[in-house]
């Protein structure tokens, strides 16, 4: 998918385009700063999906498919707050609930660290070492 394209998903669910128009090439570079801005801020955060900053709308957008609805909704939101246009609680909902899928994959659970048969540090254990 291009920039071009995901900009334009979002422009008409916003309903800032008509459903047949396409955004002019001002909307694009606009909303290309607003894709790597979100993007960046999302890394700062520590969501990092491998994204590249763009700079044009006629490059591919690589985002993995886990992480795509997050991107799609968190630009549509960016969008319409560009465009003084209400979120609608509906809109945020999806996109906390993508976040947290995005989230809930990158997070690998650690695993416990075992010394003798008690695990160290998880209540209600007491500690034990071994050789004591």
């Amino acid at each position: 998918m291009t920039a071009t394209e995901l900009i334009a998903s979002a422009l008409h669910k916003a309903g800032i385009i008509g459903d047949y128009e396409s955004p002019t090439a001002e909307q694009v570079s606009q909303h290309v700063n607003t894709l790597n801005d979100m993007m960046a801020q999302l890394e700062a955060e520590g969501i990092e999906v491998g994204y590249y900053a763009i700079e044009s709308g006629t490059e591919d957008v690589y985002v993995p498919p886990f992480a795509m609805n997050m991107v799609k909704l968190g630009l549509l939101i960016a969008i319409q707050m560009d465009y003084d246009k209400p979120v609608t609680p509906e809109q945020a909902a999806q996109y906390v609930e993508a976040r947290r899928v995005v989230v809930k994959f990158l997070v690998k659970p650690q695993p416990v660290q075992m010394l003798g048969a008690v695990p160290l540090g998880s209540p209600p254990y007491r500690f034990r070492f071994s050789g004591q």
